[in-house]
């Protein structure tokens, strides 16, 4: 039993009106030792701070109550009750007309923002940040505020700022929801807005804020059977919903976005049936498969930026959008009974870059093999005339010279000459049949030389670095039967060089760096007879000087790589040659001669190792 402090000597009325407020304020808010509010009652707090306790036994409240009538001079109970009505009735008028002021001010200042009024939106932050501390006034207001607030702060555009004031209200709604279960949560559009104002472009965009407030959409939602006309409407708009958070991944330019896009995508479309509210009803559109393909695209560069890709990354990424890919090929085509028929939903056919982008990836992995296939594939239907390739002849795109040269490089580096080899031969008669298909170019008797028609553009050629990559997978390998195979790819140049047919010239003129390639072969290239590789390097400089003599610049002119590929030769399998160095120095003389060459430092190195007639160069 507690005994009571004589309170401070107030105006009764004062002391009174404290009594009431503080016991509706435990009447709203009882602590957690209240068993029953039947059984609490409100306790006074005396000037010495000391509180009485909430439950008492019934003794004790008598005392209690007979001191606090004393005190306050009440002659009986109902008295306290008299004026605790008249409390409730008058506060009761003062909060209906409170009410219906912050109404009006509230009404009229969502009519501003709506009017994009330029000092509104700090006029209702302002407010916001005040009746978010005092909220019991403005409970069927606040929803509509935050709403007025949040699609002004998506207007006004860009800014931390901006985005750090969105996520403030929706976090003190979800708040003031949580306590006061009258106030309404943030709506469906509250979430939206928060979404896309964090999913702007680079640095202004947030991909993980995004995707929180993502799964807080979806989270507070009913998903709906499919049948139903809101299903549909709620679909589309949690698939965009889903679209803008891929899209602030696949912009951001991070090394893991390609594996967050599809974390977010395993996430939401393969939910278990049996949860409580599964998320299956989020179906990708195709704006979505576009951007798990961009996604991956920008993981890559952002990767290979800071050098941290290996093979088996680049494979990996490769097959994820390859079967992505074909994923969207199947949702595009609608096949009927007649295969001729089949009809395409352009807006589920990839990107063509997307093709080239695959190609070059697995050209870095080495799978060589898959980038052919890929190249076959788009090569297919352009060979074939058949009425069923016609709809896949008109989408597929044409493949280009990139494309080709990414799969000869991936041969290239493993020595696959041969398949190489192939691959070129079968170009090369490609567009043969290409361009002899077409009309016959019109002469003119100005011009001695026919041009041929802007439509071979269409299909494209090998160019130099195309017959470079040949030439170099037959010759990695020191062998001396690749070392002619290599040199046949330039006979083959030639050859076509001299065709009278314009048409047939399909193949680029060769160059220094073609030779160079050549001359690289044959100096690597092992032989019985230990003279062979020297004989036709020699051969071979005397046909870059032979060429096009008649030209004041000759393209095929021995540069100093020639000379140093020479030298090499003779350092290499010249150490039984009696005049090894007598052939040496008549090379370091023809060099020194040249009016555009001077002897680099490779070249006199040789030289003066090569003065010990026992010395080879090994490799």
């Amino acid at each position: 039993m507690f005994r009571l402090m004589r309170p401070l000597p107030l105006p009764r009325k004062e002391r009174l009106n404290g009594l009431i407020s503080e016991y509706r304020r435990r009447q709203r808010y009882p602590p957690p030792s209240v068993v029953s509010r039947n059984a609490s009652i409100f306790v006074g707090r005396d000037h010495d701070g000391v509180v009485a306790p909430q439950q008492w036994s019934s003794t004790a409240l008598g005392r209690w109550n007979n001191t606090a009538k004393g005190s306050l001079g009440w002659r009986s109970t109902a008295e306290f009750s008299t004026q605790l009505g008249k409390q409730d009735t008058l506060e009761s008028e003062k909060s209906d007309a409170s009410k219906s002021t912050n109404n009006d001010k509230f009404t009229k200042l969502i009519e501003r923002l709506k009017s994009d009024d330029p000092q509104a939106l700090e006029d209702a932050h302002q407010l916001w940040t005040e009746i978010s501390i005092n909220y019991q006034e403005q409970e069927g207001v606040l929803l509509d505020l935050a709403e007025a607030i949040l699609d002004r702060l998506q207007k006004v555009g860009m800014g931390e700022r901006t985005q750090i004031m969105a996520e403030t209200i929706v976090n003190d709604l979800e708040r003031l929801s949580q306590e006061d279960p009258s106030i309404q949560p943030p709506s469906v559009a509250c979430y939206q807005t928060l979404v896309s104002l964090w999913s702007q472009e680079p640095p202004a965009g947030n991909p993980e804020q995004a995707e929180r407030s993502f799964w807080k959409l979806i989270s507070g939602w009913k998903i709906q059977e499919p049948t139903t006309k809101e299903a549909k409407s709620q679909q589309t708009t949690l698939t965009n919903s889903l679209n803008t958070v891929l899209r602030c991944w696949a912009i951001s330019g991070k090394p893991d976005s390609g594996m967050q896009v599809n974390r977010i995508l395993a996430k939401v479309t393969q939910a278990p049936k049996k949860a409580a509210n599964p998320v299956t009803i989020i179906q990708p559109n195709p704006e979505t498969c576009h951007l798990v393909n961009l996604a991956w695209q920008t993981a890559v560069v952002s990767a290979n930026s800071d050098n941290t890709l290996q093979s088996k990354d680049y494979l990996y990424a490769a097959k994820r959008v390859h079967g992505n890919v074909d994923f969207m090929w199947r949702r595009a085509q609608r096949h009927n009974h007649d295969p001729a028929r089949t009809s395409i939903n352009e807006e589920w056919l990839p990107q063509p870059s997307v093709y080239s982008w695959l190609i070059e990836m697995y050209a870095q992995a080495g799978a060589y093999d898959k980038a052919k296939a890929l190249l076959d594939r788009l090569i297919a239907p352009h060979r074939s005339s058949n009425e069923a390739t016609t709809i896949y002849r008109q989408h597929l795109p044409l493949p280009t010279t990139s494309m080709y040269n990414h799969v000869l490089a991936a041969m290239s580096h493993q020595g696959k000459g041969f398949e190489a080899g192939l691959v070129l031969s079968k170009w090369v008669s490609q567009c043969q049949q290409k361009t002899l298909n077409l009309e016959e170019p019109e002469t003119t008797s100005s011009s001695v030389e026919t041009s041929l028609p802007s439509d071979t553009a269409a299909w494209c050629q090998p160019d130099e670095t195309s017959c470079l990559l040949v030439i170099h997978a037959w010759g990695c390998v020191p062998e001396y039967r690749r070392a002619k195979s290599a040199e046949n790819i330039l006979q083959r140049m030639l050859e076509l060089e001299r065709q009278d047919n314009p048409r047939l010239k399909v193949l680029p003129s060769p160059t220094v760096e073609t030779y160079n390639a050549v001359l690289q072969a044959w100096s690597i290239s092992r032989h019985y007879k230990l003279s062979t590789p020297i004989t036709q390097v020699e051969r071979l400089l005397v046909d870059m000087n032979k060429y096009r003599r008649y030209i004041k610049e000759n393209p095929c002119a021995p540069n100093m790589r020639s000379y140093e590929l020479l030298l090499e030769t003779y350092a290499r399998f010249g150490y039984k040659l009696g005049d090894r160095k007598r052939r040496m120095d008549k090379v370091i003389r023809e060099i020194k001669g040249h009016r555009k060459l001077i002897p680099s430092e490779r070249c006199l190195e040789l030289v003066e190792l090569c003065q010990d007639d026992t010395w080879k160069l090994e490799g």
